[in-house]
């Protein structure tokens, strides 16, 4: 009898373990999908939030309970309805803007890094003469643009 319990509690970590995969998965495609920075960090934090109940992968309150939201119907009524993955990480980066990648192109980043050196170089010349140099204000209108 205890063999068939030890073999039973066996299977049914077997099956969490697999469940909690499948959450995991989930989790890391969406994250994934939208270029989030440290996925997998992040993926760990959300995790214990969404569990999977049948075939499908549920976000839960702070009770435990599937966690719903409000969205209207066709007749402009809210209506509550269960939260999704997708909605959970909107959430979570609504208020962690910093994980999603950066606007502009590598290129861009390095032409701004390539201005911001040329600009260091004249301001420093600048300082050395006791006065602003044309190659200065030329450089500081580019990097701050025109005001006024």
């Amino acid at each position: 009898m205890k063999a068939l319990e030890r073999k039973l509690t066996e299977k049914e970590r077997h099956i969490r373990s697999l469940e909690r995969e499948v959450v995991r998965s989930k989790l890391l495609n969406e994250l994934n999908r939208r270029g989030v920075l440290s996925a997998d960090l992040v993926a760990s934090y959300l995790e214990p939030l969404v569990k999977l109940e049948g075939d499908r992968v549920v976000v839960l309150d702070e009770k435990g309970n599937p966690r719903l939201k409000a969205v209207r119907d066709a007749e402009g009524r809210f209506q509550m309805v269960e939260m999704g993955v997708e909605d959970l990480i909107d959430e979570f980066l609504e208020a962690n803007p910093h994980l999603l990648p950066q606007e502009g192109s590598e290129e861009e980043n390095e032409e701004d890094m390539a201005l911001e050196e040329q600009y260091r170089r004249a301001l420093e010349e600048s300082k050395e003469r006791g006065w602003p140099t044309s190659e200065m204000l030329k450089l500081m209108v580019r990097k701050y643009g025109r005001t006024g």
